[in-house]
Formats: structure tokens, C-alpha cells, sequence
């Protein structure tokens, strides 16, 4: 985000997310009702990527990137939008407290997103747990599905969640740019004779196809490109995949196992898919188109085809994807999913020290020997909230 301003130190760059807290409630208060406490996350409506801002030394917001896909404002557009979100999320304020979605702009570059701290109410989700564990049956011969049966210990469901928020960290840092295809495979020099006819389409644009002979292989640079392209699509699938189904366990006590994007959604609650429609409009064609991406993608199979090879080079698909998983791990987030990382560090120093007479320790380097062990706890949490009673208000 460059300015060109000779007293550009006076610029910062600001993550937009920030914490509110209403004191509309009273402490002690037992009753269900609006959320506390909310997170406010900046959100780019093209790609659902964090957002961050260029702010002056007065306040004002010079410019507003999307940090994943590039798309950005500058100047008076810029301030603009401020004010424009800023109008837009007091709007939704009342509603998001209560577990309804947000209304957003549809012609709007970036949105806050209100993740909203629910009630909780602990010994009530025990009892319901706990009856999903004496309730769920046996597996039938054949029958695929997850229950409480299988997560035994409570906020399993927190794993699957830190997998989906991993997953899509992950594809945040991949290139946006990549094509497993690029006109620079291709050799035009030999494809002359074999250019059609061209032709005018409805929109005024001249047309013509060739056949033109590819001359990289598969090992070079379409391969990497390629691999990319498959790397995203799986990881964004996988990602949808988990995400629903860690929502699914915490809401519904079990989930469906199954790769079937679209049948996963279509099991979701009610106001869960309200707020991911509100999040991101048409998910459902968007998870209906490429329901079975993870199962497609996984082989190449002799004589795929046409249309084989062009799903695995449809980028639309792939970032149309990985927006979705956005939505859906920030509705984890309003389901009460959550994890914890614990980073351990354990440091050995030995060495051959040698006593001086006057007490003092002389080690010579080659007699230092050290060793550094590192271990990873994960631990995940899940929803206590009274869904029932927050949405009846």
C-alpha cells in the first residue's frame, strides 16, 4: 500500500478486526440474550479474505486492501467506504446478536463481518451430549455417518475445526495468479494451417481457434502450475468438508461421512445456512456445482476427456471454493468452535566445564553440546449455546 507521500512514516497499516463490548445487559443476569461481545473482522466480498487499511496521521483511511486476492480502494473511495461499512454493520449489529445474518451492500468491495460471542450454558449442553452418546445406535452394514459414538471426548469437534482454519491459512498463501495452462505452452509458429474461421459473437468480439501443438511437458512449468491448481482445489474442498462437518457435530450431535459437499450443506441448521447465504449469496450453487471435487480430482483416469482435464484448470472453481470455506469457518466461529495451540520449546545445553582455582568456570566451544525439543498440543473446545432459546428472541 504505497502512498507516494513524502511523510509516508506518518502512515500505518491497520488490520481491520477489532473487539466490542455492550453493557446493555446486566452482569448477573441468568436470562438468554443479545451477544455481549462481538468480533468485528474486515471481509473482501471477492474472495472473503481479511482486510486490512492505510490510515493517516489524522485517522483517515487512505486506502483498503484485501490482503489474500489484492482487490483495494484508494483515497476519497476509500474513505467512502469507511463510512459506508461503518453505516452498514450498526444495521446488522441488533440482528447478528441474535444469530441472524447480516444484510450487506451487494455492490459492496469490503464488509465487517460480526462474529458474535453467544450465551452459554454449559450443563445444559452436557445433558444433551451425553443423551446423543446413550441414544446413538450401532452402524448398520454399509451406514456412513459420525456420531457421538465416535467423539467420545467433548469438543472433539475443535480438532476438525483447526484443521479447516489450517486448510484455508494455507491457501491464502498460495499464488492467485496460477493457471495449470498459460499461452506461453503453446507453439503458434506451427499453427498456422490450422487456424478456423473467425467469427463475431453476440457481444461484437472476434473469435478463431487453433490447434497448436504443446511443447512442455509435464515436468515443467505447466506441471507446477498444475500441481498448484490441484493443491488449491483439494485443500479448499477438504476444508469445506470439515469445517461443515465440526458444525455439524457441535449443532446436531452428528454428521454424514462423506466427501459430498452439497449433502453436507443441505444437513446444516436452518439459521447456520441463513448466515452463510447472508455471507456469501449463492454458496449452495456455488457447493452444488463442485460437490465432488475432492472425489473427482483425486485420480487421473485413462481417457478422461475434455471436459476431465478442463475441471482441473477451472480456477473459478477453485477460488469460488476456497471463498466458501472462508464463510464457513467464520460460522464456526459463531458456533462456539474453537482450539488451542500449545508450542512447547525445551532447550539441553551440556558442556565440559573447567574449575578454576579461583572458582571461576572456563568451557571451551568444542565441549558445548545443545539440543532443542519441540512439541505441539492441540485442544479443542466446542458450543455450549442454547441455540433454541438465543434464536427464539
Amino acid at each position: 500500500m504505497g502512498t507516494g507521500d513524502k511523510n509516508a512514516e506518518n502512515y500505518r497499516i491497520v488490520i481491520l478486526n477489532r473487539r466490542l463490548q455492550f453493557q446493555d445487559r446486566a452482569a448477573d443476569e441468568t436470562l438468554v440474550g443479545p451477544a455481549r461481545m462481538v468480533d468485528i473482522e474486515g471481509r473482501c466480498t471477492d474472495c472473503w479474505g481479511p482486510v486490512a487499511t492505510l490510515v493517516d496521521g489524522n485517522g483517515r483511511w487512505i486506502s483498503i486492501a484485501c490482503r489474500v486476492c489484492g482487490r483495494r480502494v484508494d483515497a476519497e473511495d476509500a474513505e467512502r467506504e469507511r463510512k459506508r461499512m461503518k453505516r452498514e454493520a450498526d444495521r446488522n449489529m441488533p440482528r447478528v446478536r441474535v444469530g441472524r445474518g447480516a444484510k450487506y451492500d451487494e455492490k459492496a468491495k469490503f464488509v465487517l463481518k460480526i462474529l458474535p460471542d453467544m450465551d452459554r450454558n454449559k450443563a445444559e449442553f452436557e445433558e444433551r451430549v451425553d443423551d446423543a452418546k446413550r441414544r446413538a445406535q450401532p452402524k448398520r452394514k454399509g451406514e456412513r455417518r459420525l456420531t457421538r459414538r465416535e467423539f467420545v471426548e467433548m469438543g472433539t469437534p475443535g480438532y476438525l475445526y483447526c484443521q479447516a482454519c489450517a486448510l484455508v491459512s494455507g491457501l491464502g498463501a498460495l499464488p492467485r495468479d496460477t493457471s495449470a495452462i498459460s499461452l506461453l505452452d503453446f507453439d503458434f509458429k506451427n499453427s498456422g494451417s490450422d487456424l478456423s474461421r473467425p467469427r463475431v459473437d453476440a457481444q461484437g468480439r472476434v473469435q478463431f481457434s487453433a490447434r497448436v501443438p504443446l511443447k512442455r511437458s509435464i515436468h515443467g512449468l505447466m506441471g507446477k502450475r498444475m500441481g498448484t491448481a490441484l493443491i488449491a482445489g483439494f485443500a479448499a474442498a477438504f476444508a469445506c468438508e470439515v469445517g461443515m462437518k465440526a458444525i455439524l457435530m457441535t449443532r446436531c450431535d452428528e454428521a454424514k461421512m462423506t466427501h459430498d459437499l452439497l449433502d453436507l450443506y443441505e444437513s446444516l441448521p436452518k439459521d447456520c445456512k441463513e448466515r452463510l447465504q447472508s455471507d456469501i449469496a449463492g454458496i449452495a450453487d456455488i457447493l452444488s456445482k463442485y460437490r465432488h471435487v475432492f472425489s473427482e480430482w483425486r485420480y487421473f483416469e485413462p481417457n478422461a476427456g475434455k471436459d476431465a482435464f478442463l475441471a482441473l484448470v477451472d480456477l473459478d472453481r477453485i477460488w469460488g471454493l476456497e471463498r466458501a470455506a472462508r464463510a464457513i469457518v467464520d460460522e464456526g466461529t459463531v458456533a462456539g468452535l474453537q482450539y488451542d495451540i500449545d508450542l512447547r520449546y525445551d532447550f539441553d545445553l551440556q558442556s565440559m566445564a573447567h574449575v578454576n582455582e579461583d572458582l571461576t568456570f572456563t568451557i571451551a566451544p568444542d565441549d558445548v553440546t545443545a539440543s532443542t525439543k519441540v512439541s505441539m498440543k492441540i485442544s479443542g473446545h466446542e458450543s455450549a449455546i442454547p441455540w433454541d432459546a438465543i434464536l427464539a428472541l
